[in-house]
């Protein structure tokens, strides 16, 4: 997820389809992201998030790893958005 940088109250996002497609690279000066997972709404994200993935312990450049929480699932076949929200 090359691209601009995030300023407060911003969002970047980014489709997500299991087993097909993989979540880019982050990085931010504004401090810890807020990323989530959400559903597809025609070809946007939906405006709720699914699941919200828990930061590392630091935020690097490059490429980082978002956990998602305990019994996360995604259909197989289903097309997701990850969407990062900058503090």
């Amino acid at each position: 997820m090359a691209g601009p940088a995030l300023s407060n109250g911003n969002q970047r996002r980014h489709r997500l389809c299991p087993g097909e497609c993989r979540a880019g690279a982050l990085a931010t000066r504004l401090g810890p992201p807020t990323v989530s997972i959400r559903r597809d709404a025609g070809g946007d994200p939906s405006g709720r998030d699914l699941y919200t993935l828990s930061n590392p312990g630091q935020i690097r450049t490059g490429l980082n790893t978002f956990t998602a929480p305990n019994g996360a699932k995604l259909d197989a076949n289903a097309t997701y958005w990850v969407v990062v929200r900058a503090a």
